[in-house]
């Protein structure tokens, strides 16, 4: 068997863990965690209020097939979601609530043994990091550096080698109980429009636990980064590697391809894994130097000064608004502006800690206008001209007015003090 991580931990291991998936408390709290995640039903259709109703029952019948060692995940229920920014769709595997539910029992016993061993540059669903952490660590990273590895992972999820992920959950577990349910979850296969497709390499984008046997897999590819002394953020399969010179990089990305190729069976994206230069057109001394370019790494947008939100998230941002605004709609104005406010809320406290100013106003300017445009069309009369009908507005709308409807504007959000306007 090959020692992936083990030489950078204790060799300590874990070897009764299977008795603590039979205590009923657990899945009680765990249950928690599943409803407030929500989500639609599996393939058996049983939604989190249909299981709820009978929590007890399913408790005592998960607990009585793992003791007998007959439990049987469901397969997994394969949709297409939209990409950001693109027209291309990922697959996405939703599993039973059932095998929810035992999948954040079995997270929750593994997640303290490995988080111990994890690097401190990998932020990606782990407890106390964050996304805002990881940028605020790529921030640190760019102003040391002139180039930049952005490298993407060809089809991480549905790549990932079954043998290799469970040689690396063995170094710290060896419980042969735990390492069969945990086979038997990767293994469990999708079902799309109603065909049956087995699941021999991958683990299910959408399953409780995916995240971190994501992590336990690169786990080797950031430990291997280490050993080469190269600074580095990864995000789940997202990472950037920084080097100071063009060389340097090159070299970077060659061992990158070599790690993940031939040791964790996985292949970069070339189309999309670029060398970048994200310093000054010119150095010291008024000499040219590659044109710089931004790098864009979980919705931002960076380079060795600032650090913005991307144009694929301000466009997402766009047509979440113009969704919410759409003139055809007759619901009820709190109704609409409830839903900006959501939208406003989530984007503005994600993004608040970078953007501008001025960017935030422009976008709140940009969101009155889908607004008034909304409410024109509710308030109008018809005029009959050579058989035609223009609509004409009543009434106009001041910022004061639509602040009064309770419209909260990502300047907001991001603290910035409010521009004065007088009320109509």
């Amino acid at each position: 068997m090959t020692l992936w991580n083990q030489k950078y931990h204790d060799k300590y291991k874990v070897y009764t863990l299977y008795g603590k998936t039979l205590i009923p408390d657990r899945y009680k709290e765990s249950w928690k965690k599943v409803k407030a995640n929500k989500g639609s039903a599996g393939i058996d259709r049983v939604t989190i209020g249909m299981f709820e109703r009978q929590l007890d029952q399913h408790i005592r019948t998960i607990i009585r097939s793992l003791r007998n060692k007959t439990y049987k995940p469901t397969s997994v229920k394969r949709v297409e979601i939209g990409k950001l920014g693109s027209n291309k769709k990922r697959p996405l595997g939703i599993p039973t609530v059932r095998d929810r539910l035992v999948q954040q029992v079995l997270k929750e016993l593994l997640e303290p043994i490995f988080d111990l061993i994890f690097s401190e540059y990998s932020y990606g669903y782990r407890p106390n990091k964050s996304a805002h952490d990881a940028i605020k660590q790529a921030e640190k990273y760019s102003k040391q550096s002139y180039w930049v590895i952005d490298a993407d992972i060809k089809g991480f999820f549905d790549s990932v080698n079954h043998n290799i992920l469970l040689d690396m959950v063995n170094e710290k577990v060896s419980d042969g109980s735990i390492l069969r349910l945990i086979r038997r979850f990767l293994e469990s296969g999708a079902i799309k429009q109603g065909e049956y497709t087995p699941t021999d390499i991958g683990t299910p984008q959408g399953g409780v636990i995916s995240p971190l046997l994501a992590n336990i897999y690169l786990n080797h590819l950031d430990r291997r980064l280490e050993e080469r002394g190269y600074k580095f953020v990864r995000y789940a399969d997202d990472f950037l590697v920084f080097c100071n010179t063009k060389k340097e990089a090159e070299h970077g990305l060659q061992f990158i391809q070599h790690v993940l190729e031939k040791e964790l069976k996985l292949n970069l994206n070339m189309d999309k894994t670029n060398i970048s230069y994200v310093s000054n057109k010119f150095d010291e001394h008024g000499n040219r130097r590659p044109e710089r370019r931004d790098v864009e790494f979980l919705g931002f947008r960076m380079n060795k000064y600032r650090v913005n939100p991307s144009d694929k998230s301000i466009k997402r941002l766009k047509d979440k608004i113009r969704q919410e605004t759409r003139r055809c709609w007759s619901r009820p104005v709190d109704e609409m502006i409830n839903g900006i406010n959501q939208i406003t809320r989530g984007w503005g406290n994600y993004f608040k800690h970078s953007a501008t100013k001025v960017l935030f106003s422009k976008l709140d300017t940009w969101i009155r206008m889908r607004i008034r445009m909304n409410l024109g069309k509710r308030k109008v009369r018809n005029i009959r001209i050579n058989k035609r009908y223009t609509f004409i507005s009543y009434y106009t709308h001041p910022n004061i007015n639509l602040l009064d409807m309770g419209l909260i504007t990502l300047s907001q959000v991001a603290g910035y003090p409010p521009v004065p306007c007088k009320r109509a």
